[in-house]
């Protein structure tokens, strides 16, 4: 008997091709990345044929000779950061830190959900391991229809049968969310249809993965693009993983299997910029028979643009369900920069994890008599200022940010021969910027290089300085050289997790092959309890996270007036639940009051800032340390663009002193090309602190599309779409730019 490897059904030795699905033996995977099938892992999971191939993972159908059971095995293997040669089973690395700083990632997730007990509608994980030089999960293999199968044979299905058929697979996610899982989105090839008619959520776990990178091919086909959200398909190292993301995949489905034609997130997000209107058209203008309140629930959870969106499982379930009306949540105003879009802050998606986020956008301009500026010489209660780090030795920038209310963490250390050593060379959030106490600072240390010194007569050698290394480079490093690890590991206030805090022997210590070496490696600061503020003032609630080691970060939702206007709703984190002090804690508020979406002002003078503010329906406020505000551009704001904020409140800006004139320049002005060309827009950006401020725009859309954003140096690849001329327009406070583009066939 052998093993069929695309099915794994077993057959008798005189067949040449599979009798259950006409697999020919012997044929091969048609990429070089997948392993060869019949390789076996762990002496026990026989590896079969591929079932996904994606610029992260690879998925194979596999059989377990243990518990004689078809699974799904997932390898991790990014192919911008490895290549697997023709005839060998392991990966080689090309990028070693890269590699296994987001293997590791994906090796925590694997195994949250190995230990968690997962809903039966969700495959579960069994197993996760390290071969090839690489990471494996195994997970639960099951077969049926894929949703996307079964809209194209059996068209649309009735509202009321979506429902039916969808709410078991929300509370499952909303179970996964629970336990700390956050998938961040899936489509209709993910869901498959059991006999019964029930949907199976089969192969999501890859999805977390999705946006680190700067790759724009991770979701290849652009039927599966439409299904994930906006912010999911950025091109950012920063992952935007919160409950929303699943909220709004799981909506547009919803959406598409009732009949509803789904464009992209970027489609509409285009559309909404230009002519504030959504292609994603409510169910009834398809004269499809839907509750005006499940209509306007799944509206809510499909919102592209995050900040409207319904903000977790839990509520897209209770509107759903909803007895008493639900509203549409309303979004008006102007257009937000496209460029802020591209590059969204890490801040942003955290102001949207908590409840209900509502606006009602204030479209009257104060006159100039109404505008108020205000000059401080102290922030507001929870707030405070990074200071520079750069340049700094270890003990120092740790003792500075501790004094700003800031925890120092170190990330690691890069060798620079042309600085001394154990010197701040890279500090995660800038000098300048405005943040909430507790707010972890990341620095990198300087290093020296290693000195190449000759082994002794007696093959002894100095110990390498492993210290601040990831202990799989620490391992990697003892191994070649021919000596021995013994891991322990302990909480650490200063050093990120999965970094050796210390070695014994010290480095420079003679040592031989052979010679076992003790390594500390941090777990990450220490653990404190979540304190309760339910109910409280958002003032006082402010203070108590604070004072108790948190990042407390406000929301504004409406309870129907059950809790008076300013008063705690909810909060992220239940209360005693232990988290990483300098962890965030999302507080939501009651607000009767009107709110308004804070425009970005950076990079603007004071002048302007104020005059934008004022527009919006906000005071300006500048924080100056010393004698007076200077007259620079605004570096930072709090709160943070695009964040929603009582109208009529004071935004607080802190002004450059001193700042030296901005820069902006492109190459080429013009450009001439053909369809299906691409050009890349070279931009150089002198003395501006903050390059997220720097935006782009297009005259006409449709000519060319930004196919590609180099985030060092924001050098744009444009690609051409059709003839026409368009103008690229980049654009930095007063600064603008353009680039005249003409396309032919």
């Amino acid at each position: 008997m052998k093993f069929c490897m695309r099915c794994m059904t077993q057959y008798d030795d005189k067949h040449k091709k599979c009798p259950e699905c006409g697999f020919e033996e012997g044929a091969q995977p048609f990429n070089s990345r997948c392993l060869e099938p019949g390789v076996i892992l762990c002496d026990r999971y026989i590896v079969g044929m591929p079932l996904n191939i994606s610029s992260w993972f690879v998925r194979y159908i596999g059989w377990d000779a243990l518990t004689n059971r078809r699974v799904t095995l997932y390898e991790y293997s990014p192919a911008r950061f490895a290549v697997r040669n023709i005839g060998e089973a392991g990966l080689t690395v090309l990028k070693k830190n890269e590699f296994y700083r987001y293997m590791e990632r994906f090796v925590k997730k694997a195994q949250l959900l190995a230990q968690l007990h997962l809903p039966d509608n969700v495959a579960d994980v069994y197993e996760v391991f390290e071969k090839n030089n690489t990471s494996y999960a195994v997970s639960q293999y099951a077969e049926g229809m894929t949703l996307s199968e079964y809209i194209e044979k059996n068209g649309a299905v009735s509202p009321q049968m979506t429902e039916k058929m969808f709410l078991p697979v929300l509370r499952s996610v909303d179970r996964l969310h629970e336990s700390g899982f956050i998938i961040g989105g899936f489509s209709p090839e993910d869901i498959l249809v059991m006999e019964d008619g029930s949907l199976f959520l089969c192969s999501y776990l890859e999805n977390a993965l999705l946006n680190i990178t700067d790759d724009r091919t991770d979701i290849t086909d652009k039927e599966r693009r439409k299904y994930y959200a906006y912010e999911r398909l950025q091109a950012t190292d920063q992952p935007s993983l919160q409950p929303a993301c699943d909220v709004y995949s799981a909506a547009v489905i919803m959406h598409s299997v009732m009949g509803v034609p789904v464009p992209e997130a970027e489609e509409r997000d285009r559309l909404f910029e230009r002519k504030h209107k959504d292609s994603l058209r409510l169910a009834s203008s398809y004269r499809i028979r839907l509750d005006s309140n499940k209509e306007a629930a799944l509206r809510n959870a499909s919102y592209v643009d995050a900040a409207f969106r319904t903000p977790d499982m839990d509520s897209f379930i209770k509107e759903l369900l909803e007895d008493k009306r639900v509203k549409i949540i309303s979004k008006k105003g102007p257009a937000l920069p496209v460029w802020a879009r591209v590059m969204i802050p890490a801040v942003c998606a955290a102001l949207i994890a908590g409840g209900t986020v509502l606006f009602i956008m204030k479209n009257r301009a104060p006159s100039l008599q109404e505008r108020m500026i205000v000059t401080r010489e102290e922030l507001s209660p929870g707030l405070t200022v990074v200071p520079a780090a750069d340049g700094l030795g270890q003990t120092e920038a740790a003792e500075l940010l501790k004094g700003s209310g800031l925890i120092a963490e170190l990330l690691g250390r890069e060798v620079r021969a042309d600085t001394e050593p154990d010197r701040v060379i890279f500090q995660s959030i800038p000098a300048g910027t405005i943040v909430e106490k507790n707010t972890v600072v990341g620095m990198t240390l300087s290093a020296a290089p290693p000195a190449e010194t000759a082994p002794e007569a007696d093959g002894s050698f100095a110990m390498l300085d492993l210290t601040l290394l990831s202990r799989r480079e620490a391992e990697r490093l003892l191994s070649e050289n021919g000596l021995a690890a013994e891991i322990r590991e302990e909480k650490d206030e200063q050093t990120a997790a999965g970094l050796v805090i210390s070695q014994q022997p010290a480095a420079g210590s003679m040592v031989k092959a052979g010679d076992r070496v003790t390594l500390t490696v941090s777990l990450g600061r220490p653990l404190l309890k979540v304190p309760d503020i339910s109910g409280k003032d958002s003032t006082e609630a402010v203070g108590v996270l604070t004072e108790a080691g948190f990042v407390p970060m406000l929301i504004y939702g409406d309870q129907n007036g059950s809790e008076a206007d300013g008063r705690v709703i909810s909060q992220s984190v239940e209360a005693d639940t232990e988290l990483p002090k300098g962890s965030p804690v999302i507080v939501t508020v009651n607000s009767g009051s009107e709110l308004s979406k804070v425009p970005s002002v950076t990079g603007l003078s004071r002048k302007e800032a104020a005059e934008r503010l004022a527009a919006a329906g906000f005071a300006l406020g500048i924080y100056a340390e010393g004698e007076s505000a200077a007259e620079g551009v605004v570096i930072s704001q709090f709160p943070a663009a695009d964040s929603p904020a009582k109208t009529g409140s004071e935004v607080t800006v802190v002004l450059a002193e001193g700042q030296p004139a901005a820069e902006v320049n492109i190459s080429p002005v013009k450009k001439s090309l053909s369809v299906g060309d691409e050009f890349v827009l070279k931009i150089s950006c002198v003395n501006i602190p903050d390059l997220v401020s720097v935006n782009y725009e297009l005259s006409e859309e449709g000519v060319i599309e930004p196919v590609y954003i180099d985030k060092q140096t924001l050098s744009m690849t444009f690609k051409a779409l059709k003839a026409g001329s368009v103008t690229v327009e980049i654009s930095y406070g007063s600064i603008v730019k353009h680039c005249s583009v003409e396309v032919t066939d």
